[in-house]
């Protein structure tokens, strides 16, 4: 976990998160988003006699966590279109990672 780490820069939209700042960030997302799931999405959903019974709920959040995987997927793709090219045959790389503090 620590390279892939070191990969991310955590800006987004001018403000520098670190990586445990984005585990927070991602807690506090989902206590939000349970309500709006709740009081707009399945109220509309239940009004076009989509989403009634819990099961149905269940089944639509399904089809979005897919939905959030596939744009994960293409957000990757865009990430290792900007990596610097793979190691041609016959050469051979090393990455180290110093995770101690050095001060």
């Amino acid at each position: 976990m620590g390279f892939a780490r070191s990969k991310v820069d955590g800006e987004i939209r001018g403000y520098y998160l670190k990586p445990d700042q984005m585990f927070t960030l991602n807690l506090l997302l989902i206590v939000n988003i349970i309500p709006i799931l709740n009081s707009v999405v399945y109220h509309i959903l239940s009004k076009a006699k989509l989403c009634r019974m819990p099961l149905q709920r269940i089944t639509t959040g399904g089809i979005l966590v897919a939905l959030s995987f596939v744009s994960a997927e293409f957000i990757q793709f865009k990430i290792e279109a900007k990596l610097p090219e793979k190691t041609p045959n016959g050469k051979s790389e090393i990455s180290l990672v110093n995770n101690s503090s050095c001060t």
